[in-house]
């Protein structure tokens, strides 16, 4: 087994890159993410940049936890722990000497290895090796996480929220059968020339371990070739 890379782990550093997961909502899987810099850490306070959308004032005391990844070993590992907004500073002179309002956030916890693959979607190029069919025929497939998917198509079927649809999803050369529910439906902008497209996010059920173990690998895949690309940043 690895060595855990414990330098690391023990606290984020000034530059890194963090994820600060604002509120989770089960029944619409999905989490509420801002990223954010850490400008400065002082033993359990931590300063990081404001985020998009800003944090305000009214956040202080709210109970968010903070996530960042690490590299071991050629490695993408992913790292948390709880903190709490305690408070804003206002004139935080960072490094480019301007005065800015930042988020304090005081450490409740040590950092831990973390697990958000249920919520981490990652966006699958077209040479994946993962292929989604709905119903018998081939989609558009968006984005996809442990807890759910989202996909496209032109079909002249139309989806609603709250429905049972029947998938197939490819891994590589295999191939899982699940039921998922459809949570979240919308359609594209109409336009000249562009073909009429629906949208859809539906939320799977808890999944059979061979296939919770194929398409988690497939994910940790991609989201350290992300981190090799530059899209996703340690």
């Amino acid at each position: 087994m690895a060595e855990e890379p414990r330098e690391a782990v023990r606290v984020v550093r000034p530059g890194s890159s963090v994820d600060i997961i604002w509120e989770r909502d089960d029944l619409k899987n999905s989490v509420h993410i801002l990223k954010a810099m850490v400008y400065e850490v002082a033993g359990e306070r931590i300063v990081i940049s404001q985020t998009s959308p800003p944090l305000t004032k009214s956040h202080v005391g709210h109970l968010v936890s903070v996530t960042y990844l690490v590299k071991n070993q050629g490695r993408a590992a992913r790292f948390g722990f709880a903190a709490r907004i305690a408070e804003f500073m206002k004139d935080y002179e960072i490094a480019s000497g301007d005065r800015v309002s930042v988020p304090v956030l005081k450490m409740q916890g040590a950092p831990e290895p973390m697990n958000i693959r249920l919520h981490f979607r990652v966006r699958p190029k077209s040479d994946s090796g993962l292929a989604l069919s709905c119903g018998g025929k081939r989609v558009n497939l968006l984005d996809v996480s442990l807890g759910g998917i989202g996909f496209s198509h032109g079909d002249t079927r139309s989806f609603k929220a709250g429905e049972s649809i029947r998938l197939q999803v490819n891994v590589d050369e295999r191939r899982f059968h699940l039921e998922a529910r459809v949570v979240r439906v919308w359609l594209s902008e109409p336009s000249p020339g562009s073909p009429y497209l629906q949208f859809v996010t539906a939320k799977f059920p808890v999944l059979e371990r061979e296939l919770e173990r194929a398409l988690g690998r497939k994910i940790m895949m991609i989201q350290r070739e992300m981190l090799a690309d530059g899209i996703l940043k340690s």
